[in-house]
This record gives structure tokens, sequence and C-alpha cells, in this order.
């Protein structure tokens, strides 16, 4: 989730749950809502009145869920089987600690590997502590391999190097901090010539020393180590007594409704003031004091029918819920599409690749390609250690085809590591396009790669795994078995050195048609749209279908799908996520229509159209 949800002000005054009689309140409230979502371990000390206890014992209800934890700031909800939520806001344990600069002892401009190193030399005036801060430039914290070089003491006692100190407390950005290397594990370098001594570390970092008797000066040099390149930028400070702003005081905090899944206004309740706070359309609000929490209880507003598609708005289903269905591909199957995807429903974690543990794969459907009924995670995570599917793992692009000769709906997705260095195709059967699906296992098709991918079922049924392969670089398109469970030895590999992503191939007046996006991680870019006689035959560029304003992202957006809408000639639309990596779950859809211009696929910008203008 991304923190600035905990920093929007919703222009509206919410109590602050109190229990009259407790002492203090603030622990008191935070145990009362924690017992009501049935959190473990929260007994409150007060009895709790009737409306609680009804919300606790509410039938049907779910275990609580973590929306949101940061800082000293945690959200969680807990679903109560009608279609409202119990959502408590929790202070724990108060905003992290801010640097004070006004009480540096000393503090530089921003150092880069242009600007050099800086010199610091001051007084100690019978400090007791001494803190080393290196903190980002302003330009984010890639690159700031930050380095302290020679810092020593000097006094009556002579001099003596900081390296020879233990630490008693040290954080870093990124790596460990490390005495006599950079923080990459290299030697110390900054400018020219190697450190003879020194400590290497990242931003955002801060190092704590106890310090010896008899010294009255430190010295050092600081700047940016040679691994940390070009794009390194810090600020050092130097601290001699505590360095920590802290604040004590009530925060407001906030949750937007679409990560309580909501796709459409709420009204709110105060649970702990029994007041009915209106109607709230995207935020949700309170001040919170120290130790504190605000419980309200949260229920959606009526579902009004979609009649138009407005590509990167929030789309809900038809129990007015964010519809997660990422990645995702179209599948019509007796006069209903159905719409797959990866379900992002949960917390995003930030260390290392942006990701979301594994929910499972989605499921809508619908008969008009506009109002979608939720028909569940058709393919469920699986608690087990070492499982594909386990949450700690990657499932990604879901696509599901159906089987005239067996019966079956068959789904591969991408199955990788959290590192993406597993990177293998996984498939699953069904009955039912609704599932439940059973999973088969994973393999890496012709012993390579697999990532981004789709499917592609021919006229004559024969089906078609489409996919990233050899580190992205190489595009496969490998033909499956009869029941489509497996690959067979027919293969190619087309786009070699293009790494393009995210392929969605679809079939006109003979040819074969694909777009791709480039890689560029989770930034959006380019489309590229290409061409084909037949599935396995010479692929060819033919340039980029989108036109105008932010043509050049794909409408900030990346392809998953081109849907061809039944009982429609030339009748296209081309599904993409418009992806937001700080917060997943909140990720957009954008669906416009795919026109042609001869052979040439357009795809233009429209605010808002419907499929029955196709």
């Amino acid at each position: 989730m991304n923190p600035r949800i905990l920093l929007s002000v919703l222009a509206l005054s919410v109590p602050v749950l109190h229990a009259a009689d407790a002492a203090p309140p603030e622990a008191e409230s935070a145990k009362l809502s924690a017992w009501a979502l049935h959190l473990p371990d929260a007994q409150p000390a007060t009895t709790p009145g009737a409306e609680f206890k009804a919300l606790r014992d509410t039938k049907d209800a779910e275990p609580a869920r973590l929306i949101n934890r940061i800082e000293g700031f945690e959200i969680q909800a807990r679903e109560l089987g009608d279609g409202s939520q119990l959502v408590g806001l929790f202070n724990r344990e108060g905003r992290k600690p801010e640097l004070d600069l006004s009480h540096a002892a000393f503090a530089s401009p921003v150092v880069t590997q242009k600007s050099g190193p800086v010199d610091i030399d001051i007084p100690l005036n019978g400090a007791r502590k001494l803190y080393l801060s290196a903190n980002d430039g302003g330009d984010g914290n890639s690159g700031d391999h930050a380095d302290w070089i020679a810092p020593h003491l000097t006094g009556p006692s002579g001099e003596i190097k900081l390296t020879d100190l233990k630490w008693t407390n040290a954080t870093t950005g990124w790596g460990k901090i490390s005495s006599g290397h950079s923080v990459g594990g290299g030697a110390l370098q900054v400018g020219d010539e190697p450190a003879a001594y020194g400590i290497g570390t990242h931003a955002d970092s801060v190092i704590e020393y106890d310090l010896p008797a008899g010294y009255t000066r430190f010295k050092a040099s600081a700047g940016i180590d040679k691994t940390g390149g070009p794009r390194g930028s810090v600020k050092f400070s130097v601290f001699t007594a505590d360095p920590w702003k802290r604040k004590s005081g009530p925060e407001t905090l906030s949750v937007n409704l679409t990560d309580l899944g909501y796709a459409i206004p709420c009204k709110v309740r105060n649970v702990g003031t029994h007041k009915d706070l209106g109607t709230v359309p995207e935020t949700l609000s309170a001040e919170v004091p120290l130790g504190g929490a605000a419980l309200f209880h949260v229920s959606p507003t009526p579902v009004k029918p979609r009649t138009e598609v407005r590509s990167g708005d929030v789309w809900g289903d038809t129990d007015g819920r964010v519809i997660q269905a990422h990645g995702g591909g179209v599948l019509y199957h007796d006069g209903v599409y159905y719409w797959y995807g990866e379900n992002k429903n949960g917390m995003t974690n930030s260390s290392g690749v942006d990701r979301v543990d594994v929910v499972g794969v989605s499921c809508y459907s619908s008969r008009d390609l506009l109002n979608w009924k939720n028909e569940g995670v058709v393919l469920k995570s699986v608690n087990e250690a070492g499982h594909d599917l386990h949450p700690s793992r990657v499932v990604e692009r879901p696509k599901v085809i159906y089987n005239a000769k067996t019966k079956k709906f068959v789904m591969w997705a991408h199955i990788d590591s959290a590192d993406y260095g597993y990177a293998r195709g996984g498939c699953a059967i069904s009955d039912s396009p609704t599932g439940p699906f059973t999973y088969l296992g994973s393999v890496r098709p012709h012993g390579q790669m697999c990532r981004d991918m789709t499917l592609f079922v021919d006229d004559d049924g024969t089906a078609y795994h489409i996919f990233s392969s050899e580190g992205n670089a190489t595009t496969y398109i490998s033909k499956l078995s009869d029941d489509y469970t497996k690959h067979t030895d027919t293969f190619i590999r087309v786009f070699v050195d293009k790494f393009l992503e995210a392929p969605a191939v679809f079939k006109r007046d003979g040819k074969y048609y694909m777009i791709a996006s480039g890689q560029s991680g989770w930034a959006p870019n380019p489309a590229h749209s290409c061409i084909s006689d037949s599935m396995l035959g010479d692929w060819k560029e033919i340039g980029d279908p989108c036109h105008g304003p932010k043509a050049n992202t794909t409408y900030d957006s990346q392809s998953t799908h081109v849907i061809p809408v039944q009982g429609k000639k030339d009748a296209y639309i081309f599904m993409s996520d418009r992806w937001k990596p700080s917060n997943l779950r909140d990720s957009r859809y954008v669906w416009l229509p795919l026109r042609f211009d001869g052979e040439q696929p357009k795809i233009d910008w429209k605010d808002s159209w419907s499929p029955k203008d196709l």
C-alpha cells in the first residue's frame, strides 16, 4: 500500500473511539476494537457494549485481514458476511521518528560522485554519544552507497579509529553495514584511491556509538562509493546527542475504500460513539491517539448497472466490489464471457520485487462485457511449503481455454519464485469455467524459462502457448498437446533479443496478430504489434498500434489480452493493465476498442465507450 494513503484527510469530523471508564482510554479503545475484530490476545478490561458484541458475533463473518501496516500504524478489516465490514484503524506505536537536522553538529549539502566527498571536523563538547547519518539526497535511494572514510576520534587520550569501536545500533536502507568494505562488499573507494579504513553503508542509515572518555573531536570524510555510480546522492550528518524528532500526539489515519475492496461509496458508522457518519465516497479517515484505535462499520451503497467502460477508473463487480483480475484474459463459452486474472487483494511487499502474496486466480462472468459477476477464486493458493501456489510464490498472467474434445477448461499461468528465478508455466484443469481448477504442476517448456504468457486456440482446435523466455529476450510459440495440458516438440523462437513481454494473440481474416510490450519492469512502454501468416510461421513487427497523447506508454498500461466480440465482425477489445507497483491491488484496467487500417491494428484512447457501439 502506498504510504500516502495514511496521510490523506477526509473533510469530515470523525469521532475517536474511547471507553468511558477505561484508563487509559486509548489503550482500552485498541483492546475493544481488536476484540471485535477477533484479533489474537485481545481482551478488553471493560465490558463491551451490545453493538460491539453483535458485530463480533456476526454469523458467517470471516477472520480479520491486515489491510496495511506501515511505521507504527495498522489497519485491520473483517468481512461480516453481508457485504459490510468492520474496520479498525490502530495507532500502535506512532510515526517513525525523523532526524532533527536542526540539532546536527554537521550537515552536508547533497553529495554525489561528481561533487566529491565532504570533510568533517567537529568538536564533541563532552558528548557521550555519536550518530552518523546518511540519507537520500532527494532523488530516491538508487545507488546511495555511502562511505565514511577514515572516521576517527582525537583528544588528550590520543587518536582512535571509529572502526576499532563497536557500534551500539545501526540501520541501513539496503545491504549490510560493513567496517572495512562498501555496502556492496567491495573495497571502500571514494574518488580515485581506495580508502585505508572506513565504514560502508547505504541511505537511509544511522550508526550509533558510545564514545569513550578522553576524546574531544571527530574527524572523517564522507562520499559516494565507486559502486554507487552516478545515480547516488546522499546527505551526510553527524549528531552528538539523540537525533530523533518524535511525535507523540494523535495521527490522522486513513484507508481508501478500494483497499477494503469497495468500488462504490459506502455508509459508515462509528461503533464506539454509535454515530452514523453518512456516506463516504473514497476515503475513511480518523484522528487516533497514540496507542488507541477507531472502529467503524462500513456498508456499501446500492450498486448501479454499468453502461460504459471508463479505462483507469475503479471497476466494480455486480456486488460493488473491486474486480481483482489483473494480467488476465477472457474466454467466451456458451453465450457467456469469463474474465480470469490475478487476485492481488493483499498488501504489497516492496522489499525486493514489488509483489503481493498469492491469493489465487479469480473468475468473473458477464453477458455484456460491462457488468461482471464474481465467480470466486477458482484456483486458490496452497499453504504448503514448496508448493507452486504457496503465498510466497508468484502466479501471473493466467489464461483459460476450452478443449472441445476433452470438455475440459485448461488454465496456464506464469509460476515463479519471489526473485523470478523459477520461471515456469503452470497448468490446471476444470470441468466448469467457474472452477474449481485442479493444479497439475509446472514445467519449463523445452527446458527454457517461461514468464509472461498467453494462450491461443486456432480454428482447427490446435492450441498454442506463447511465452517470454531466455531471460525475456526471446518469445516462444509452442504447440500444445491434444488435451492442452502438455507441450509438444513443435515450437519456434521469434523476436530474438527483442525483450517482448505481455503477449496478446488473436486472429483476423486468416492473419495472426500479436500485441506485446517491451521490458521496463512495472513502468509502461510503447506497444508492439506483430503479424504472421501462421502461428508457427515468420512473424514481423508492424509498429505501435497506439496513437495520440500517451501512446508511447500504451496509455500508461501494459497489454494482456485481445477479446474478439462475439456476433460482430471486426470488433475487438484491447485489454491492458495500469499497474500501481506501490499498491498492486489498486492497479486499474484499460480496455479500448481495437480497429484496423488495412492489416494494421489501431488502438485509440477513449475516455468512455460501450461494447454495444462496436
